[in-house]
């Protein structure tokens, strides 16, 4: 896989180690399927993402506060390190 392909199981595993309950397990691949999505739609299309962060608030309305921002801490880290390959790729130093 090249190491610009975002790797949805990768942010999966994690948010499935940050959130054992198993009924939340459905929740959770949800979720990393959603902010897959989200991520390439804030950088493409501003008012589309807008619109499908209210599907992702409601998703996650499931899960418990903690859960909630690990899950988000662990999203906005598997973001951050797509982002930072691209621009290493760009901006080769």
């Amino acid at each position: 896989m090249s190491d610009l392909k975002p790797d949805v199981n990768a942010l999966l595993e994690t948010l499935k180690a940050s959130v054992t309950d198993p009924e939340k397990q459905d929740i959770l691949e949800i979720v990393a399927s959603k902010s897959a999505e989200l991520a390439m739609l804030a950088l493409t299309d501003p008012e589309k993402a807008e619109a499908s962060m209210d599907d992702v608030k409601a998703i996650m309305a499931s899960l418990g506060q903690a859960e909630a921002a690990a899950v988000v801490q662990a999203t906005t880290d598997w973001v951050a390190g797509i982002a930072s390959r691209v621009m290493s790729k760009v901006l080769p130093v």
